[in-house]
């Protein structure tokens, strides 16, 4: 894949999840995520530094977050 089509790609990605997020669709952002992935979280959603390993650690993390933040792609 050339530069172009990896930056589309990641826009893709990105609008997407964002919309997930927005929409506070927990489901549908977790899906998102391969079968092993990591959540890097920099004070996005928690205020601290923290690494969640796995799809349901990052479902964990964004049903807890989602409902008392509107969390959104900046």
């Amino acid at each position: 894949m050339d530069v172009t089509g990896a930056r589309h790609l990641l826009s893709a990605w990105i609008d997407a999840f964002g919309a997930s997020l927005e929409r506070r669709d927990v489901d549908d952002a977790t899906a998102r995520f391969g079968d092993e992935c990591d959540w890097r979280d920099l004070v996005a959603s928690t205020w601290n530094l923290r690494t969640f390993e796995g799809r349901e650690a990052i479902r964990s993390l964004l049903a807890k977050t989602s409902t008392g933040s509107r969390m959104s792609v900046i």
